[in-house]
């Protein structure tokens, strides 16, 4: 099933992404004017090489070229954001002497899972004796808002590119960084509770030791190494944030650079 809706998502961006870089200035020439025979002076849009210059909903005014990117960039973002769900966000490995393949945690948008059947039981079979709690999805309130938070994110990415909105594009991008600092404070609070809070008839106790696992990076627990990093999610989500910060950002130049990429392998093609 997963696969089936990868294959969906990069599929629904090979087909409906290039259209729109290409279907625009076919309208654009069938609905152009004739040229009147009194008016030979170019507009001061048309002078500086931008093209001819609309409104979007929002009531700013985008040239065309750059309209296309916006559309096409946020069409992107969107199948990112919603390809996040299918992948885990972030990936915890602990490894030791008598754990030599490592022992490993991936938290995923709705839930935390071991990267094979038994890692998670041996993790928690550790965290009893050290004192630590168990470490059960079902407790974590957060992972039941991951799933809707990212398909709002892909909903509104869509909806912007569908009014075309410069403003719209903008308000994506600082609502998702909003959000992704969001979740980066609650998961550091997340560790120093199951790192500090200790149960003080655990069978191995070490004054004054704590257990907290890395934000990022790597450290020293007792004989373990831990380990914490991003994985594919996290990525692809900001994989769709750059896509849509450049897609958004006025510059002509970028917009010329990437229409005439596409109009140049769909000539040469």
């Amino acid at each position: 099933m997963k696969k089936r809706m990868q294959v969906f998502l990069i599929g629904l961006i090979s087909v409906f992404v290039p259209p729109l870089f290409f279907s625009q200035g076919q309208t654009q020439e069938a609905n152009t004017p004739p040229a009147q025979s009194q008016s030979t002076t170019p507009s001061p849009e048309q002078d500086k090489g931008i093209g001819p210059i609309r409104e979007d909903v929002m009531g700013n005014r985008v040239p065309r070229k750059e309209g296309q990117l916006v559309r096409s960039g946020m069409v992107v973002a969107g199948c990112l954001t919603l390809l996040a769900l299918f992948f885990p966000l972030w990936h915890i490995t602990l490894t030791a002497p008598q754990y030599p393949e490592g022992l490993s945690l991936e938290i995923w948008a709705h839930t935390i899972r071991g990267s094979t059947p038994y890692d998670l039981g041996n993790i928690n079979l550790l965290n009893h004796y050290i004192g630590m709690q168990s470490i059960n999805p079902d407790l974590v309130p957060e992972l039941k808002l991951g799933r809707p938070i990212l398909v709002a994110l892909a909903l509104f990415a869509w909806l912007t590119a569908l009014a075309n909105s410069r403003r719209l594009a903008w308000i994506w991008i600082g609502l998702t960084v909003a959000l992704c600092l969001a979740v980066a404070i609650d998961f550091y609070r997340w560790e120093y509770d199951y790192g500090h809070h200790l149960d003080p008839h655990a069978a191995i106790q070490i004054p004054g030791m704590a257990y907290q696992p890395p934000f990022f990076g790597s450290k020293h627990l007792l004989n373990f190494v831990a380990t914490s990093l991003p994985a594919a999610g996290s990525y692809l989500i900001l994989a769709a944030l750059l896509i849509a910060a450049w897609s958004a950002k006025s510059k002509h130049a970028a917009s010329r650079a990437f229409t005439s990429l596409f109009r140049f392998r769909r000539t040469t093609g």
